[in-house]
């Protein structure tokens, strides 16, 4: 019998349209930073809604899946509902979730992860309620202003728009630590000064791209980043030497010739100033590099540290190996109460750190080894005895199936130890780890950006059954016969 196949064209129309007003009752939170309402069985995403409440809101778009809609008036609204605390949140699109209580973020991120692990294991999993920080504002010590023509000439800085690539000028971020916002606004001054142009990615014409400050407050140091079409050094040179005075650490450049979406180019080059800063995480300091991978977020680097050594629950003798370790912050806080623990980064910047790290400390307990995760996943473990336990902290993206196979496999740990900053890929490996052979047992989230629906999750398997290897050596040269025949 023919395979029946739905042409695009037989799917019924959406049932809203564009500019269309509509009250709509919220159902729940989605997944994304909106509420969920629906229209006969047609979702709608609200923005600036929340679950539970009525409101007036106008379509945004009408795909013929799913459409969006924003907030024009509350009519019902929930007991979470608030003042956000930032003049720009209407139009700025570095926070979604300003008009929800900090409380109610937390439970709406919790059940977030519990319904998704839940829903993609077919199981109810342990997910503990979310952490997050007492003061949920001024967390963020990386600040990025985008810098564009204003409309009147000159520049404006900023972030963007919700679902926009247009700037929007902003001159304070309640959001963000407030050293690195007031030195990357004295940036964009002395830019303005110099008389360097903007960037127009319209025309690609100018210099000046952005403005990058990341801030350690424990130290009191940060390092800005100018982001340029092109490298006028004389002009740098004066802009970097103003950050200095302004109290800037350092200052140093990335050459992007790439989209407006990408916010680094090539490895920063040092201007003025000190090539690095350092940064205090419960006792110990850590180098970062300007590009270099290592958490953004005051209160999140601590609550990481101890999450992660709380979960993992590993003795004093354990030998543990960390893949995508970026500057070291996880693994050498925890080699202080394991027996050994091996590091695993590919960027070279990022390994460079944690080196230098466990020199400055005379780590004597950490190995760092520099190469792509995916090619010393598979090797790193031969000849030797199983590690107790392996840790990842992948980026966005997740694991790539290789590396998930080259732990469950070969190092057969007895714990793995999952920290994860986006959920749906968390999910994705998760299904993978327990058909491997390991279980979900916890999973722990982080708010580590307040007022954004980001949420970080510290996750734990464990093994549950030992895999025969003589039968997994058969079952793997079957597998390559299937591939070649």
């Amino acid at each position: 019998m023919a395979r029946l196949r739905m042409d695009r064209r037989s799917q019924p129309p959406a049932p809203v349209r564009r500019g269309e007003i509509l009250e709509l009752d919220c159902e729940r939170m989605a997944d994304g930073p909106d509420a969920l309402a629906k229209v006969g069985s047609y979702v709608l995403f609200v923005r600036g809604a929340i679950g539970g409440e009525r409101v007036r809101a106008r379509v945004t778009s009408g795909a013929r899946k799913h459409g969006r809609a924003d907030v024009l008036e509350v009519l019902k609204p929930s007991v979470l509902r608030v003042e956000p605390g930032c003049r720009y949140y209407e139009s700025c699109g570095g926070c979604q979730l300003q008009h929800m209580a900090i409380e109610g973020q937390w439970v709406a991120k919790t059940d977030r992860v519990r319904k998704l692990l839940s829903f993609t294991l077919h199981r109810k999993v342990d997910v503990q309620t979310c952490v997050g920080p007492d003061d949920p504002w001024h967390q963020r010590t990386k600040v990025a202003l985008h810098v564009v023509p204003g409309p009147r000439g000159g520049m404006i800085a900023g972030h963007l728009r919700p679902r926009s690539l247009e700037v929007v000028e902003i001159d304070e971020c309640p959001a963000a630590d407030s050293e690195a916002f007031r030195i990357a606004r004295e940036l964009v001054r002395a830019a303005e000064r110099t008389g360097i142009e903007p960037w127009d990615p319209e025309t690609d014409r100018g210099v000046l791209r952005a403005v990058v400050v990341r801030s350690a407050p424990a130290t009191g140091q940060a390092h800005a980043v100018l982001v340029v079409r092109e490298a006028p050094r004389a002009r740098l040179t004066a802009i970097a030497n103003a950050g200095v005075a302004a109290g800037a650490t350092g200052v140093s450049s990335s050459l992007n010739d790439g989209p407006f979406q990408q916010l680094l180019g090539e490895p920063p080059r040092l201007l003025a100033g000190e090539r690095h800063i350092e940064d205090e995480v419960d006792g110990q300091l850590f180098r970062i590099s300007p590009g270099a991978f290592f958490q953004t977020s005051a209160f999140g680097t601590r609550a990481l540290v101890e999450q992660v050594t709380r979960i993992l629950e590993a003795p004093e003798n354990a030998t543990v190996l960390e893949f995508y370790a970026g500057g070291g912050l996880l693994g050498l806080s925890l080699a202080r109460s394991v027996g050994r623990v091996v590091l695993v980064e590919g960027d070279p910047a990022g390994a460079g750190d944690a080196k230098a790290t466990v020199d400055a400390l005379g780590i004597r307990n950490a190995v760092v080894r520099h190469g792509a995760v995916e090619k010393l996943a598979p090797v790193i473990g031969q000849g030797q005895k199983p590690p107790f336990a392996v840790l990842l902290d992948p980026p966005r993206m997740g694991c790539r199936p290789n590396v998930l196979h080259a732990v469950t496999r070969k190092l057969r740990p007895q714990r793995i130890v999952y920290v994860s900053c986006d959920p749906d890929s968390l999910a994705r490996d998760a299904a993978l780890l327990e058909r491997e052979g390991y279980r979900l047992t916890v999973a722990q989230p982080i708010d580590m950006f307040p007022h954004t629906h980001h949420v970080e999750v510290v996750a734990r398997f464990e093994a549950v059954q030992k895999r025969d290897p003589a039968r997994q050596r058969l079952l793997e040269r079957a597998a390559r016969k299937l591939r070649d025949a």
